[in-house]
């Protein structure tokens, strides 16, 4: 199947997007299983997501870190706010703080959240512009659990998230109804045409998951699905993903 790519891709650390879609499982633990399941996959692994909002406390920086790195798998740095899916609650100029000594890491991407941006952009402004003289690309993200907006209100995140500097346009909502679906695809759509980036547009929950599969053919370049544990409702199972994409991709 034919999907909706970038004119020409852009890279980040090596890493290409507007291609054929990634699939990202995000690591929300690290331990000895997890280890195990790295190494059985990696040949299937070209993009993880470090959500350290589940690992602070529990496992230092360096010690995730310099193993993906030493592994040579590209990977997101993400310290997810706590009100849009984060798994602690910390102030922002501690986020703020460990996203800037993640970088010493070279991630291919950070994410940072569009609504962290606009309440504290003197904290996080420094991160993304350190971020980019060292050619880290920067997703500015949108999530809401609770419901899918209007495609007007849905233009209008995006267009902030573009204003605010994004490298990758993202977008994640909840799913209710069928309609929903087809506002997140024809956004989709849309995005691919109007800018020239990177997009990761995807719904949550049960009635979501199809979007994490159609996305890909009007231009979501990343799709985030559960190999280590899942991260937000509606994931795909990383092997089911990896069949499914296979076949359509």
């Amino acid at each position: 199947m034919d999907r909706y790519f970038l004119k020409e891709p852009k890279v980040f650390k090596g890493l290409r997007l507007g291609e054929e879609p990634i699939l990202c499982p995000p690591i929300v633990d690290f331990n000895d299983n997890v280890k195990e399941t790295i190494v059985k996959y990696k040949g299937y692994l070209k993009l993880v997501e470090i959500r350290y909002d589940y690992l602070y406390g529990k496992i230092s920086l360096s010690e995730i870190l310099d193993y993906v790195r030493s592994i040579g798998l590209h990977h997101i740095f993400t310290f997810r706010r706590y009100e849009e899916g984060g798994n602690v609650m910390v102030d922002d100029s501690v986020r703020a703080e460990v996203m800037a000594k993640s970088l010493d890491y070279n991630p291919s991407l950070i994410d940072i959240e569009l609504n962290s941006l606009k309440r504290n952009s003197l904290i996080f402004k420094p991160v993304i512009e350190e971020a980019k003289t060292r050619g880290i690309g920067i997703i500015v993200s949108y999530h809401n659990f609770k419901e899918t907006e209007s495609l007007e209100v849905l233009r209008q995140i995006a267009h902030e998230e573009y204003s605010l500097g994004a490298d990758v346009l993202k977008i994640s909502t909840m799913v209710n109804s069928v309609d929903d679906v087809l506002k997140l695809l024809t956004l989709t759509k849309e995005l691919r045409d109007i800018y020239d980036l990177p997009l990761i547009v995807l719904g949550m929950g049960e009635l979501g998951k199809i979007t994490r599969i159609t996305s890909p053919f009007f231009g979501s370049d990343i799709v985030y699905v559960d190999l280590f544990g899942s991260s937000a409702p509606g994931q795909l199972k990383f092997l089911d993903a990896l069949k499914i994409f296979e076949v359509l991709y």
